[in-house]
Formats: structure tokens, sequence, C-alpha cells
């Protein structure tokens, strides 16, 4: 799979919670994928404890994703969402 098609996708949760999309990808220095970096929608940001950022964003360890499809699925459901976000 081709990052242009990862980037733009939207992520949800176990669940279907809509997260966000995926704004990029950061790789390690061995190129390969560690994080996807989010733009979270606003009830996601506010679940992770955001006071309402213009632009809210977020990562997320390739390791709490299940799945790329159509959508990309995290491991967690909604409840959970807080403990696979992370600011940056």
């Amino acid at each position: 799979m081709l990052a242009k098609e990862v980037i733009g996708k939207e992520v949800v949760t176990r669940d279907g919670g809509l997260v966000g999309r995926v704004l990029d990808l950061e790789l390690t220095e061995d190129w390969r994928v560690s994080r996807l970096i989010l733009s979270l929608r606003r009830e996601a940001a506010r679940s992770a404890g955001a006071r309402f950022p213009l632009r809210p964003k977020s990562a997320v360890e390739i390791s709490a994703v299940a799945g790329v499809g159509d959508l990309v699925t995290l491991i967690c459901g909604w409840a959970d969402l807080p403990s696979v976000l992370e600011k940056i």
C-alpha cells in the first residue's frame, strides 16, 4: 500500500467512533511506519482531554492500528481512545 492511499483516510475505533483523518505517516530511520499523524474531530480531541484547539492533532503508534481498508481501524474502543492518542 502506498502512503498516498493511507493519507486522508478516516480513522475509527473498533466500535465505530469517528476519530478523524490521517494527515501524515511518521517513519523510522529504516523506512518503517512508526506512527500515524491524525487530524482529530472535536469529539475525539475532547475525549483525549484537549480544550478546543483550533486544529487538534495527535499521533497513534502503528501497533494501535487494527487494520487499513476503506477506513483505518484502531484496536481500541471509544472509551479507551485517550490511552492510544499521543500529543504531538
